[in-house]
Formats: C-alpha cells, sequence, structure tokens
C-alpha cells in the first residue's frame, strides 16, 4: 500500500464520518420531538417530577399599633391590636417515602414513572411564656395530581381546612406544649421525587428521612444532599438522611434510573462511531503491508459502508421492534456484508481474520459497550489500549521506508514475451 492510498483512506475515513455525524443529528432531532410531543402528554396522565416542601409552621402574636387621624380640625390616635405571624422552626422531623418505580410506554419511548408513599411526623413546640395560635400549611407538590388515603392529624385528630394547593389548620398551645403533626398520601411522579425543607435557606432540627425503592441504581438530582447512609436490601435499596441541627437551602432528592430508550442509544452509537471505524482501517492497513495484500481505496469504500449498514438498519429497526433485537439483527448483517466481502476480495482466511474478528471488536463490541451506561468510556478506552499493545508489538520490525517506497517501473521486457528465434 502506497502512501497514496493510506491518504485516500483517510479521506474515504472523514467522508464517512460525516455520513456519521448526520445520521446521529437526525436521531437526536428525532427523538427530541418525540419527548416534546409525547412526555407532555405522560406528565399528564401519569404524573410530574415531584418536590415536597416540609409543612410551615406561623406563630401568632398580637401587637398595638398606633396610628393618627383627622378629625375636624383635631388629631386623633387610634391604637388597634393588629395580628403578627412569625416562622418558627420545626422542632422534629420525622419522615419515610418509599418509591416504587414503574416504567411508562408511550409511542417508541419509556418514561420512567413511580408510585410515591409519603408520610412524615412533626413536632412544634409552643417557645412564647404564654399561649399562642399557630398556623400549620401543608401544600401538595403539585396541584395537577391525584393523592390518595390522604393523612393531615395534630395529636391523633384530623384538624384541617382544605386549599387550593393543599390543607391548613389553625392550633392553639400553652407554654412549652408541643403537637404532634401527622402527613401522609400517595400519589405518582415521574424521573425525581425531592424533599424541600422550605423557600431558602431554612434551619432544621432532628430531621431524619428515610427513602425505600425497589430499585438500586438510583442517583440524585443537582443541588441535592447525598444520604448518609445507603443499603441495599433484597428488593431494592435503602437511604437514610439525618442531622441534628442544619442550616441548608439544599434539598434531599433521588433520581430514579431511566429505561434505554432506543433514540438515545442509536445516537450515541452513531457519534462515537467514527473511534471504531479508525481502529478498523488500522488493523486492515498494517495487515496488509505485513501480508503484503493489495488492498485499494475502493476495497475501504465497501468496508466503510458495511460498517455504516450496521448503524443505519439499527436507528431504523428499534422503530418495530426491541432495542436488542434491533442490535443483533443489525449486526449480523454488516458483519455478513463484510465478511463476505473480504472473500471475494482475498479469500475465506482474511475474511475470518482479520477482517470479521476486528469488525467484530470496533463495531460490534465497541457499539454494545453504550447499553452499559458509566461503563462506555471505560470499555473502549481499554478496547484502544490494547489494540495499541497489539500493533506495536507486530509492527516493531517493519521497513517502513520500504513498505510505503514507490513501486519499482515496470520494464517492458518483464511483461512482453521474447521475440521469436530468427530463421
Amino acid at each position: 500500500m502506497t502512501a497514496i492510498r493510506v491518504l485516500a483512506v483517510a479521506g474515504i475515513f472523514i467522508l464517512t464520518s460525516l455520513a456519521w455525524l448526520i445520521l446521529g443529528l437526525t436521531i437526536v432531532g428525532r427523538t427530541q420531538k418525540g419527548y416534546e410531543n409525547i412526555g407532555p402528554q405522560v406528565e399528564n396522565l401519569w404524573g410530574q417530577p415531584l418536590t415536597q416542601s416540609a409543612p410551615s409552621v406561623r406563630m401568632i402574636r398580637y401587637e398595638t399599633k398606633s396610628h393618627t387621624e383627622m378629625e375636624g380640625n383635631k388629631k386623633k390616635t387610634i391604637s388597634e391590636r393588629v395580628a403578627v405571624e412569625e416562622p418558627l422552626d420545626l422542632d422534629k422531623s420525622d419522615v419515610k417515602t418509599d418509591i416504587t418505580l414503574e416504567y411508562r410506554r408511550k409511542g417508541l419511548l419509556w418514561f420512567p414513572g413511580y408510585v410515591v408513599a409519603f408520610g412524615g411526623n412533626y413536632a412544634v413546640t409552643n417557645p412564647a411564656k404564654e399561649a399562642r395560635s399557630f398556623i400549620i400549611d401543608f401544600t401538595f407538590p403539585s396541584a395537577e395530581a391525584s393523592y390518595d388515603e390522604f393523612v393531615f392529624n395534630i395529636d391523633g385528630k384530623e384538624n384541617l381546612v382544605r386549599t387550593d394547593y393543599g390543607a391548613k389548620s389553625t392550633i392553639t398551645l400553652a407554654p412549652g406544649q408541643t403537637a404532634m403533626i401527622e402527613l401522609g398520601y400517595r400519589t405518582r411522579g415521574m424521573k425525581t421525587w425531592s424533599y424541600a425543607f422550605g423557600q431558602g435557606v431554612q434551619r432544621v432540627r432532628n430531621f431524619s428521612l428515610i427513602a425505600t425503592t425497589n430499585f438500586a441504581n438510583y442517583d440524585f438530582p443537582e443541588g441535592t444532599i447525598s444520604p448518609d447512609k445507603k443499603e441495599l436490601t433484597d428488593h431494592g435499596s435503602r437511604l437514610q438522611w439525618e442531622s441534628k441541627s442544619l442550616l441548608s437551602g439544599f434539598k434531599v432528592g433521588i433520581d430514579v434510573p431511566e429505561k434505554l430508550n432506543p433514540g438515545q442509544v442509536a445516537s450515541r452509537i452513531a457519534f462515537f462511531a467514527p473511534v471504531g471505524l479508525f481502529f478498523f482501517f488500522v488493523v486492515m492497513t498494517v495487515w496488509s503491508l505485513m501480508r503484503r495484500t493489495n488492498l485499494h481505496p475502493m476495497h475501504f469504500v465497501f468496508l466503510a459502508a458495511g460498517f455504516f449498514a450496521f448503524h443505519l438498519l439499527f436507528t431504523y429497526l428499534v422503530d418495530h421492534m426491541s432495542v436488542n433485537a434491533a442490535f443483533g439483527i443489525a449486526a449480523l448483517i454488516s458483519l455478513g456484508l463484510v465478511v463476505n466481502y473480504m472473500r471475494l476480495v482475498a479469500g475465506l482466511r482474511y475474511a475470518l481474520a482479520p477482517t470479521g474478528l476486528a469488525q467484530l471488536v470496533y463495531l460490534i463490541l465497541f457499539s454494545y459497550a453504550f447499553f452499559f451506561k458509566g461503563f462506555t468510556g471505560l470499555a473502549i478506552t481499554i478496547g484502544a489500549v490494547l489494540t495499541l499493545a497489539v500493533l506495536m508489538q507486530v509492527t516493531g520490525k517493519i521497513d517502513w521506508e520500504r513498505s510505503y517506497a514507490p513501486a519499482p517501473p515496470v520494464r517492458k521486457s518483464d511483461v512482453l514475451p521474447p521475440a521469436p528465434p530468427e530463421a
């Protein structure tokens, strides 16, 4: 293989990479359009990301305010008793929530829905030296949801007034008296569940939140506090947050795991496909130099087309079948195209190794690594390093100048048959 042919192969690689870029952008556009059109429908039917806020407590105190009014030509001072509401911290928060993951499918997209059972026990104490009234407000995480088994009890008795977004209650406590507040409900949500201490920076005393799930591969939303304890259970996980005294504006939250969506994995595979093709071309080029196989740039055109056929088939097969089935069919067809083509070019042995083996590694296995979120980069890195190690070993003694030297001119005597002897 001459240097000019290597440049031609590089041009083929660049053009194929541009084709993958266009395909990846097309998949992203289709997926994003699907989310924009279908996502709101699923949220309306099932639920939205939920953030439950702690109940707010306001202590009522009365103070006398005076103001002056004109009565004829005389000034008159009027005094009146005005109620002033002061926010009060909860003395204790004992929260338990159980999150059950239930995936929902709409069209070709999967959405991470869940059912949450929320329960909270809170304590509030009158710090004043005289009896005071307190307003306790509880707000639902979403106004567009239904809440089953709703509980709002104070000292074991239901004492509430319904509001547009929740419920509230007014109680009177003697000096130093403590009231116990019990809250609970069941509802449905999507993607994330979080718990907020209130608006802005809040002081939290004697706080405990235990979240149990039926899944183990959880994550935490940005801007939330990590749990103090994490445990795996027979059915999922158990997370616990605890604090005796905390001043924070952050939330507590959980990201439920998302199901693998065809559009997301297909676009990622397409965008990273040039990496696999690069290693494949390098292996094929080195092997042709070592075995003196005369591969023409047109051979590389068809090899690249065989690679591209995998991504094209996979992209449109996932519209009609499961992701794994589409991947398997596309992989078998692409592998069959490339191996059979190289069988015609250089024979069955060359078609199986290195061609078929290299395609299996750099196309099939590299692409399948995208099914394992968090391990894709590591898998591709390991494959790249191993490839480099093997190539360094097998090419260490190659005379590159001789390999890329132009072919000697062909003499007529080497081509034309010798002249017949004279009579």
